[in-house]
């Protein structure tokens, strides 16, 4: 059972200070920001026009059925094939075991958004997973965090022997998975819990060919409830259908690299950080030959814009296109965006600007950090809330340490300390009248005395301290899983690590905390939520 225990605000955390003033709304009123959905923004966004929405559609089905889609995946697909409901987007890379915690938060909140009425006459939403498999950082997909019984994180990767220089993510074979499967497998606690993640894993695989099947697979049975729909990057398709905005992009490629130099100008000149390199916008497009994606440099833009002008190549966008072309691509009504993700999309609208294309309104994800019920003790007092704990674990845990010393036992010390001070105060005195010589001798003494008296302190305090960690020993590695690396949890600890403890209930669990977070952001409140699990 998931249960909220308080909301942390944004500026206490370490989010890009351009996303807290985003949604907030802080951002200067001279930047065209992109808009924050439901302020004022149109529910009913029209089907594509230049899109072949039989091809799309049919092979975004088949993708699905064929992975395991439930039925109420299918019927949405139906759905948007028909122009009957708009996608609510969200995406990510195929990551190993689904990836980041952050990926589950975004697709549970697709879904939340997409359960939200819709007035008379305008399309229903459907929550889609654009799966990103044809980036090529193989590095950034192919390890996955999970915690044992004692919250110690314990990593698994894939061998980078099954990925060359440039090789797309989600066609490196599924074989890659065994070796750190098989290691989690012999890692995992013995209970239903973990059973019921190694079967979710086990049917994943089952069906998929690749990395990036076995991620949308993964999904499809994660969030079936919701009946999400995923598509992949790589689908024929897909390729078909972006010839209007590469062919647009081809031909304007100056001046979107010209208006990206001026958009991140004029960011960092009222001190927000640079959401992505300026090298970005030099080529937005790379060469695909096959599996591999390929740099384009300035100089070759042009010669390879001829080839694919004439159907002899193929290109793929990259971090500054590719959301242009989803959402020109589906219809998007809202995309669900990260922090650093709503960054980009200050430089994304300047380019859909320059393109003539809409600019999709921004939905932020739900942001988590789950604290296992062993650690409550920590709070359970009133002396420290939640959000005191994972800001400042060592203090919070020291001070519960302090609390757990016996009244008569604190009495005693503090009676003690007392009188060996009152008799250094009395000797300081006599010394004063003694001279000199006197007096320096008598303050060397009180220094050694304070110092001795503060080691009689901690040597009671380690006791209390070893039974503490006795009595709880999540203690021990409490910040590091509160705050893995210094950052936020939902950031290192991958999406399936909660439910080998709490099972699949956590996933619907989960489900409640983005349904308040999407209401409370459509009511202008947004925060970092903080829940208790059973975990471990």
């Amino acid at each position: 059972m998931l249960e909220q225990l308080s909301r942390m605000e944004l500026e206490s955390l370490k989010f890009p200070r351009l996303y807290v003033d985003y949604v907030m709304s802080k951002v200067p009123p001279t930047f065209e920001a992109p808009t924050l959905f439901g302020t004022g923004t149109t529910e009913d966004v029209a089907p594509p026009s230049g899109v072949d929405r039989e091809s799309l559609w049919n092979d975004v089905l088949e993708y699905n059925s064929r992975l395991g889609a439930s039925e109420s995946s299918l019927d949405n697909i139906r759905a948007l094939a028909l122009g009957e409901a708009v996608p609510v987007l969200t995406g990510q890379q195929p990551g190993l075991f689904g990836g980041p915690l952050y990926t589950l938060y975004k697709v549970l909140t697709a879904a939340s958004l997409s359960e939200r009425p819709v007035r008379e006459g305008t399309r229903r939403f459907v929550p889609v997973l654009w799966n990103a498999s044809d980036d090529s950082d193989f590095e950034e997909v192919s390890s996955a965090s999970f915690f044992d019984g004692e919250l110690s994180r314990k990593t698994f990767s894939m061998s980078g022997a099954y990925h060359s220089q440039g090789r797309m993510v989600g066609s490196v074979p599924t074989e890659a998975v065994n070796e750190p499967f098989g290691a989690l497998l012999r890692s995992l606690v013995e209970s239903s819990d973990a059973t019921a993640a190694r079967r979710l894993i086990e049917d994943s695989l089952r069906p998929a060919g690749d990395l990036g099947e076995f991620f949308s697979a993964l999904f499809l049975r994660i969030a079936s409830a919701s009946g999400i729909v995923v598509v992949d990057a790589r689908l024929p398709s897909v390729s078909k259908c972006s010839r209007d905005v590469l062919g647009a992009y081809l031909k304007k490629a100056t001046s979107v690299e010209r208006e990206v130099v001026a958009s991140l100008k004029a960011l960092t000149d009222v001190g927000y950080s640079k959401p992505v390199s300026a090298s970005s916008a030099e080529v937005c497009v790379f060469l695909k030959e096959g599996e591999i994606r390929k740099k384009v440099s300035p100089d070759e833009l042009s010669r390879v814009g001829e080839l694919w002008e004439k159907g002899e190549a193929e290109l793929v966008p990259n971090v500054l296109l590719g959301p242009i072309l989803r959402n020109e691509l589906l219809g998007v009504a809202a995309s669900v965006l990260g922090p650093s993700e709503v960054g980009y999309t200050f430089v994304t609208s300047a380019v859909s600007r320059v393109l003539g294309f809409r600019q999709t309104p921004v939905f932020p994800r739900l942001s988590m950090t789950v604290f296992p019920r062993s650690l409550t003790v920590l709070v359970e007092s009133g002396a420290k809330r939640p959000e005191d704990v994972i800001l400042a674990f060592d203090e919070a845990a020291s001070d519960y340490v302090l609390r757990r010393v016996p009244e008569n036992v604190e009495k005693e010390l503090a009676r003690f300390t007392g009188q060996v001070r009152s008799a250094m105060d009395t000797a300081s005195e006599l010394a004063s009248a003694s001279g000199r010589s006197t007096e320096d001798v008598t303050a060397s003494a009180r220094r050694k005395i304070d110092f001795e008296l503060q080691r009689v302190r901690d040597a009671f305090l380690s006791v209390y301290r070893k039974r503490a960690l006795a009595e709880t020993p999540v203690l021990r590695q409490g910040r590091e899983f509160l705050s893995p690396k210094g950052t936020l949890q939902e950031r290192i600890f991958c999406c399936l690590a909660p439910l080998v403890y709490s099972g699949e209930s956590f996933v619907s669990d989960a489900q409640e905390v983005a349904r308040t977070h999407v209401r409370e952001c459509l009511e202008g409140r947004v925060h970092h939520y903080v829940t208790v699990a059973d975990i471990p």
